[in-house]
Order: C-alpha cells, then sequence, then structure tokens
C-alpha cells in the first residue's frame, strides 16, 4: 500500500471495513443457527473472530463509548 490517504479517506475504509466485519459476523451467526452447527468449531471462530474485528473498529471509530463487558 502505497498511497498516500488523507484522514476523510482512512475513517472511509475504517467503516467499510468495520461495515464488512458486521455483515460476515452476522452472517456466520445466521447460518450457524439455521442448520443447527452453533458448536461446530468453525462457524465459532469465524463469528468471534468477526466479532472481535468489528469492536475494534467501533473502538477506533469511537474511542470510549464501548463497554467492554457487552
Amino acid at each position: 500500500m502505497t498511497d498516500i490517504v488523507d484522514g476523510q479517506e482512512l475513517l472511509e475504509r475504517i467503516r467499510r471495513a468495520r461495515d464488512w466485519a458486521a455483515k460476515e459476523e452476522a452472517k456466520f451467526k445466521e447460518v450457524g443457527e439455521e442448520v443447527g452447527s452453533t458448536e461446530d468449531l468453525a462457524f465459532a471462530v469465524n463469528y468471534v473472530a468477526y466479532g472481535a474485528v468489528r469492536e475494534v473498529l467501533d473502538e477506533v471509530l469511537q474511542p470510549g463509548v464501548h463497554d467492554r463487558n457487552e
């Protein structure tokens, strides 16, 4: 990545990444519930991973707003 971007472009990229992670998290939760495999390791790992990415990006976009115990 050699492009220089301004702050606004960086925020837009972070927002798009956050939205993508939220969509993927919801997809794995929905698929896991539909097929009854919420205990399946692959679904669980993906769900947790995308959730963690979403939470980190939420905190980057809105520092101090999120409760860690949610």
